[in-house]
Parts: C-alpha cells; sequence; structure tokens
C-alpha cells in the first residue's frame, strides 16, 4: 500500500514538472514574443506623442511633437512650438525601419510653417502673422537631411532634443488640408491685406498743409515727397528707404537717403537748392495704416494709433486724418530728384535773401580796397535788388542797383552800376558797358564771412559821410 502511494506521488511529482516546465517553455515564448513587438514597436501604422522643454528663449523655446508613421512609407509630423516662439510646423516625407540597428530613418519633403503673434493666438488658432511653405528645393539645413529616431522597448526617442515618443492613438493634421487652410487665412492677416493695397502703387495726400506723395515698390522700398507748411514751414522733403508692416498694418519707415529743402530758397527754375539738411526718417508726425482696405495717414505728436484713430478721417479745417488717394504718377527716388538738381555755391546761401545781399553790396562798395578803377567809392543806397533773375546770358542768384557811384575822374554825379552774385559764385559788376567779372568783390566775398543777422540790422538808408 506504501509502494502504491509512492509510486503515485512520484507520477504527480513528473506530471508537475512537466506542467512547470512546459509553463517556463510558454512564458519564455510569451516573453520573447512581447519583446519582438516592443523593439519594432509596431512603427507602421502608429503615431507618437513626446514634449521637450526648452530655456523659453525664441532660439530654444517648448516642442510638443506628434509623429504618425503610415503603411505607405509616409510620415506626418506635428510640432508647436511655444513659451518663446508661438508657431508650428507641420512636416511631411518619407520613413524607412532599419531591424538591425533598431533605427527610423526620416526624410522631411515639405514642411509649412506658421508663426502666431503670441501664445494664446496659438492656442485660440487666430490668423498667423506669417505663413511659409518650403518644398524639397527650399527646406532649411536642419529639415535638408535624413534625421534618425531610435527605437526602444518603450518608447522612440529623437535624435534632436532627445525627445522620448510614446504610442497614443491622437490623429495627426493631414498637410494638404493644414497647408490650404492656413494659407487661406493667412491671406486674411492686416499685414497681408496692407501688403496687397500698398504693395507697387502710389499714393497722395494732404492734411491742413502738409502734402505727401508715397510710393512703395515691390521690393520694400519707398520713395516720399513732401511739402510741410504747418511743420517746417516752407520746406520740401524727397526721401528713399525701406518701409515695413507690423502684424496690425500700422507702416513704418527706415530711411537710408534724404534732403529737405527751403522752399524761398528754390530757384524759380525749380532745380537749385540752398538750405539743404539731411533728414533722418520721414516725419514721425506722419503715421500710415491700413485699416478696411484703406491706406489712412495721421497727423499727430504721437507714433502709431489705435485701430478707431485710423477708422474715422476726421473733416474740419484742421485735419488730423485723411485717406490716402491712389495716383498713377510714381514719386521720384531721392536720386532720380537729386539727380535733377544743382547745387548752388554755398556763397550764395549764406545770404539767407536778397535783400541782405543789396546791403551787402552797398558795404562793398564804400569800402575803399575795393575802389579799383572807379576811384574812391561814393556808394549812397541800394535802388532794388532781385533774385532768380537772368542779364547779359548770365544766371545770378541776386542782382542789386547802386545809386550814385563816384567815377574815374571823382567827379560826383548821378549814376547807376549793377552788382550781381552770379550762381557761380562770382560777382559781377555792369557800370554801364556790360557785365564784367570782379576779382576783387569775388575775393572780399570770399574773404570776409557774411553775417546775416548783422546785415538783417543794416540801414541801408542812413546817410553816408565821404
Amino acid at each position: 500500500m506504501k509502494k502504491m502511494k509512492l509510486v503515485m506521488l512520484l507520477a504527480f511529482a513528473s506530471l508537475l514538472l512537466v506542467a512547470c516546465s512546459r509553463q517556463v517553455k510558454l512564458a519564455k515564448q510569451i516573453s520573447h514574443a512581447q519583446h519582438q513587438t516592443t523593439t519594432q514597436n509596431n512603427v507602421s501604422g502608429g503615431t507618437y506623442h513626446g514634449t521637450y522643454t526648452g530655456n523659453k528663449s525664441h532660439e530654444d523655446p517648448d516642442y510638443d511633437y506628434l509623429m504618425s508613421f503610415k503603411k505607405d512609407g509616409t510620415f506626418r509630423q506635428d510640432i508647436t512650438a511655444s513659451n518663446g516662439y508661438a508657431g508650428k510646423f507641420v512636416e511631411s516625407g518619407t520613413y524607412q525601419v532599419n531591424k538591425k540597428t533598431q533605427q527610423i530613418i526620416i526624410k522631411i519633403q515639405k514642411v509649412v510653417e506658421v508663426t502666431y503673434a503670441s501664445d494664446s493666438a496659438l492656442k485660440q488658432k487666430a490668423t498667423p502673422t506669417a505663413y511659409r511653405y518650403r518644398d524639397e528645393h527650399q527646406l532649411t539645413a536642419a529639415e535638408n537631411k535624413p534625421i534618425e529616431i531610435k527605437i526602444t522597448p518603450k518608447y522612440l526617442e529623437g535624435s534632436i532634443n532627445k525627445v522620448k515618443l510614446y504610442k497614443v492613438k491622437t490623429k495627426v493634421v493631414d498637410f494638404d488640408q493644414f497647408k490650404t487652410q492656413q494659407a487661406k487665412q493667412y491671406q486674411l492677416a492686416p499685414k497681408v491685406v496692407a501688403q496687397k493695397l500698398i504693395g507697387g502703387k502710389n499714393f497722395m495726400g494732404r492734411i491742413d498743409k502738409n502734402q505727401v506723395w508715397l510710393t512703395f515698390n515691390q521690393d520694400g522700398t519707398f520713395n516720399w515727397q513732401a511739402v510741410y507748411n504747418s511743420y517746417g514751414a516752407g520746406s520740401v522733403a524727397y526721401m528713399t528707404g525701406q518701409y515695413h508692416l507690423d502684424d496690425q498694418g500700422h507702416i513704418t519707415f527706415d530711411h537710408n537717403q534724404g534732403d529737405v529743402y527751403d522752399m524761398s530758397q528754390l530757384s524759380v527754375a525749380g532745380n537749385q537748392y540752398r538750405d539743404r539738411s539731411s533728414v533722418s526718417a520721414p516725419d514721425e508726425r506722419f503715421n500710415f495704416a491700413v485699416y478696411d482696405n484703406q491706406l489712412i495717414m495721421r497727423l499727430s505728436d504721437s507714433v502709431g494709433g489705435s485701430k478707431a484713430a485710423y477708422q474715422t478721417p476726421d473733416s474740419g479745417a484742421y485735419k488730423t486724418s485723411t485717406v490716402m488717394t491712389e495716383s498713377a504718377t510714381k514719386t521720384p527716388t531721392y536720386l532720380e530728384k537729386r539727380g535733377t538738381m544743382t547745387k548752388v555755391n554755398p556763397l550764395i546761401s549764406q545770404f539767407e535773401n536778397a535783400e541782405n545781399f543789396g546791403k551787402w553790396a552797398l558795404i562793398a562798395y564804400r569800402t575803399p580796397s575795393l575802389a579799383g578803377m572807379w576811384g574812391r567809392p561814393q556808394a549812397f543806397g541800394i535802388k532794388a535788388t532781385d533774385s532768380n533773375v537772368t542779364q547779359g546770358g548770365i544766371r545770378f542768384a541776386y542782382l542789386t542797383t547802386i545809386e550814385d557811384v563816384s567815377p574815374k575822374d571823382e567827379q560826383q554825379i548821378d549814376g547807376v552800376e549793377l552788382i550781381g552774385l552770379g550762381e557761380d559764385g562770382n560777382i559781377y559788376l555792369n557800370p554801364g558797358t556790360g557785365f564784367i567779372k570782379s576779382a576783387k568783390f569775388t575775393d572780399y566775398l570770399n574773404a570776409e564771412k557774411v553775417d546775416s543777422a548783422s546785415l538783417s540790422e543794416f540801414d541801408a538808408s542812413a546817410s553816408y559821410d565821404d
């Protein structure tokens, strides 16, 4: 009986050992199968998600990654940047799985990049401030190269930023759908609308007594011409430089070249200039923005302005805003205008006006060292002074008639003589026999600095004792 029980116990133990052996073998098979599955990770048809925390700067923001590997060998990646840079990168391309190295090799073929004004605008899916589409010929250096992704038992690990991507069931946005949607939305952005309105076009407008002509060239440059009569009275400015549109449609200017001319000193021909001063930029009191598909110009003591301030151009004798009207005439560039203007000798501008030159001529005639061929000068007054005139084939900036000049024989007789400052900077005299260039008077003009303030106070009608 005892022998029978022992036999039965040994048989049971044998069966138990066999069962345990089979279970261990089966467990090993299951474990091996699980390892194979997680190692290869069922990449094809899977979607993965991961995050990266940067230093909150434009160069190193936070990133949220969502990546899908389709069974046809293509992938989609949706990258959202925030905290330093508000934007989205949606990428499309091809991938291959290297089972030997346990790596996925992706090759980007096209990218849509959109930028937003802020993180909140990004979350609200507001109109982007920038839209860029890059195909395989326009990819950046970082995009235009194979990118390796490591396959591990639990996750995928990106070679960039070492981001861990875990399998999820989230659906990735369709590339072409995203591209079309964002392109349409971007076309509604104020900056884009403004550029369409002004790009390559000419405008003119008047506020109070000031008039402005503006051309916005397609290459991002502007041509500016303005006549200022309320600020910087009686001056005209020509400028050329770069213009910029902000996200709200406001326009700012970076000036490259420009001059302001005193209109009272322009010659009758309109192509001479005096008292020229360089300018740094278009007058900042003139603000420009595009609202409601119109280019609005405002005259203000401060730069910028609210949307409401631009939306309703005011009326009345003194306007602070107006709608610029499109013009068929292109505003000349600074160099084009400068090329048609000839700088007058600086000796001319120092007088400031014709009256001052007449007084100077009278003083010069009363200077003994300039008596010359006519003997001791006895100039008693100015009969008349003109500006911007031509006589005897000479263009004069100023031409003055001096009364009662003593002739060579020093007998006092009534007479007149013309003295003029030519636009070439020389003094010309005409005692009645024609104009001759006077070296003495010209040298005197060059040697003696003209004091316009003293000339203005000089009384030309005062008596002169010889």
